[in-house]
């Protein structure tokens, strides 16, 4: 079964700096095409990330606005690669 996984990784900075990932990754069972022998139990299908640099009193909107952004990019990469298997792409 795909398993959606979603990290925030954040490190200070100097000042009231503070950087931090977004990141987004689908990871479902696998078979490669050129050999279908070759099963994987888990893989990573599916990846992106936001990064940026955000303050104490910005950082939960920052990470929203973050993690809205990847899971557009998612849907949208989802939408695409869907529409063009229901055409026979």
């Amino acid at each position: 079964m795909p398993e959606l996984r979603v990290s925030f990784e954040c490190a200070g900075g100097s000042g009231d700096a503070h950087a931090y990932v977004v990141s987004l990754r689908v990871q479902q069972a696998a078979q490669m095409l050129r050999d279908n022998q070759i099963n994987l139990s888990e893989a990573v299908t599916w990846y992106t990330s936001v990064i940026g640099v955000t303050t104490s009193a910005n950082a939960a909107a920052d990470l929203q606005d973050a993690l809205d952004e990847t899971l557009t990019t998612l849907v949208e990469a989802w939408t695409a690669a869907n529409a063009e298997t229901e055409r026979g792409g």
